[in-house]
């Protein structure tokens, strides 16, 4: 039986929004940069919603042949929502979509392998990690191995998170996607991306000095393919619709 999550408003998350203690700017993998310390992952069309003071860029694809940095993630400067109010989000039914996904723990079925973060340590309301792949009947986290299709797994995830889980899914996708086509442009010679292994305090350097352009507008441009629409309202319906079946 799949129990559903309830929120129960402690607040607790948003005031806790990162566990990293000792960050250093650098890549997060082989191409991705952090120049500020991830917490809370802003979409480029959800930075409005917080105070201008406290957004930063926190996750970058660096253009050498432009000196271009090319934002996948905005993020905070506080590990403290600068939003809550009495304990309380102010901005609740507007708030940010990495707000709405906490604390679905799966969106990508790849990622299964390298295991599942349980929330319960800053979350009340989530279950303990084993109990949660006890619910999805999940034996082997290093091999993914559960009793089922991953599309029941999915249906299985929508019961207990909601929409929630959807745009958990759509979030990773965005990434997925961005990735490809930025390896596409840079086989075309259109971008040159950073990589691991060169000099990250010089990087800082240029990436600080650098023009600073929304991923989601620049594959826009470039492409023709306009991300956003993953997210619209006709999107998430026609998911629903496929989860409910």
């Amino acid at each position: 039986m799949i129990e559903k999550f309830e929120c129960t408003r402690c607040g607790w998350c948003c005031k806790n929004l990162s566990n990293v203690k000792d960050f250093k700017p650098g890549f997060t993998n082989s191409y991705l940069i952090a120049p500020n310390k991830p917490n809370l992952f802003i979409l480029p069309w959800e930075k409005q919603i917080f105070p201008k003071e406290n957004v930063v860029i926190t996750k970058i694809f660096f253009d050498l042949n432009n000196n271009l940095s090319i934002v996948l993630y905005y993020g905070l400067n506080t590990d403290c929502c600068p939003l809550i109010k009495d304990n309380s989000c102010s901005v609740h039914d507007n708030r940010a979509l990495h707000c709405i996904i906490y604390p679905c723990p799966i969106g990508d079925f790849e990622s299964l392998s390298r295991g599942i973060y349980g929330s319960h340590e800053v979350c009340e309301a989530e279950l303990p990690i084993n109990k949660l792949l006890e619910m999805f009947e999940i034996k082997d986290m290093g091999n993914s191995k559960f009793n089922y299709k991953p599309s029941v797994l999915a249906k299985k995830l929508y019961e207990r998170y909601g929409v929630s889980f959807i745009y958990k899914t759509l979030m990773e996708m965005r990434v997925k996607k961005i990735t490809e086509i930025m390896f596409k442009l840079e086989s075309r010679g259109i971008i040159k991306l950073a990589r691991k292994g060169i000099d990250v305090g010089q990087l800082m350097s240029q990436i600080k000095n650098s023009k600073k352009v929304d991923a989601d507008d620049f594959i826009k441009e470039k492409t023709g393919i306009d991300l956003r629409e993953m997210f619209s309202e006709k999107s998430i319906e026609a998911i629903k619709k496929v989860l409910e079946s």
